[in-house]
């Protein structure tokens, strides 16, 4: 990829090279190690690495992000920001984007390095020092529910957006969907649109789009996952093999009719998401842009 020429650090320098070094793995790093306080399972990015590839779930999140970006496309280069592993950072780049990952677990860079991401920064978007209006795009997917309080990420994704430069953020969505899963997840909320649109709109961005997906999942994972939860069934504890082998069952491509409804369900979806939206599903996906 081209390293985007506008984007630079506060000093006038070219980001990521700035400030920053490029160690033996090929991950750019800061100087010394920061405290980040990030509500992640500690094996959550190898558990996502284990399924990514072969996951239905993880497939279709990228198909609606790239279709969705290239109807608002970003104003330059993207940073995939809180990215794991740069699934989506991969995907963004074959559909021709210039995006680099910035991810503050280095697990998550490695696994990125690996799988063949070519800009990889291991730091929080607030620690970089970029400098104002340089950043075409920035992502933000299944990011801002990890954090007690985003406002500060959303600020500085704000500040660092070019004129015209769009921020791109998926959530989970619906509060009654809150289940046992959330918990495991390390998330603090889910969100509706207004929810959503109150976050970005106090960070000084306008809500030019947004829409739900996984349409058609709501019911299933209400039964399966928030009932239980209800009822005190659901486990918020587990061992690293069983989340690891809950993981798998959860992604797994699905086969047979099943497998057919779900792939004609996805496409319908995305044929809806390309020209407008959809008004329901489990996951939520907004584009905000600067004002």
């Amino acid at each position: 990829m081209t390293a985007p020429g506008a984007m630079k650090d506060r000093e006038g320098r070219p980001f990521p090279a700035a400030g920053l070094r490029r160690d033996e793995r090929g991950v750019w790093r800061l100087p010394q190690e920061r405290d980040r306080e990030i509500s992640y399972p500690e094996d959550g990015h190898d558990r996502c690495y284990a399924v990514e590839e072969s996951s239905f779930w993880f497939s279709h999140r990228n198909s609606v992000i790239t279709t969705v970006v290239r109807r608002f496309p970003p104003a330059g280069a993207m940073l995939d920001v809180g990215g794991g592993n740069g699934f989506v950072t991969m995907a963004l780049g074959k559909a021709g984007f210039d995006a680099w990952l910035v991810e503050p677990g280095y697990g998550g860079c490695l696994n990125a390095v690996e799988r063949g991401v070519e800009t990889v920064v291991n730091a929080r978007l607030e620690e970089l020092s970029i400098a104002e209006g340089t950043v075409g795009g920035i992502g933000l997917f299944d990011v801002i529910e990890h954090l007690r309080r985003p406002e500060g990420l959303l600020r500085e994704a704000a500040r660092t957006l070019c004129d015209g430069g769009r921020l791109y953020v998926t959530v989970p969505a619906h509060d009654w969907l809150w289940s046992h899963a959330d918990v495991r997840a390390g998330h603090f909320r889910r969100y509706g649109p207004a929810a959503l649109r109150r976050a970005l709109d106090g960070a000084g961005l306008e809500t030019e789009y947004h829409t739900f997906f996984f349409s058609f999942m709501a019911a299933p994972l209400f039964i399966m996952r928030t009932l239980p939860h209800r009822l005190g069934l659901g486990r918020t504890d587990a061992d690293e093999k069983t989340r690891l082998s809950e993981t798998r069952a959860d992604h797994a491509p699905k086969k047979g009719p099943a497998g057919m409804l779900m792939e004609a369900l996805f496409k319908r979806e995305l044929a809806v998401i390309d020209g407008s939206r959809m008004g329901h599903g489990t996951s939520l996906l907004a584009v905000g842009r600067r004002r």
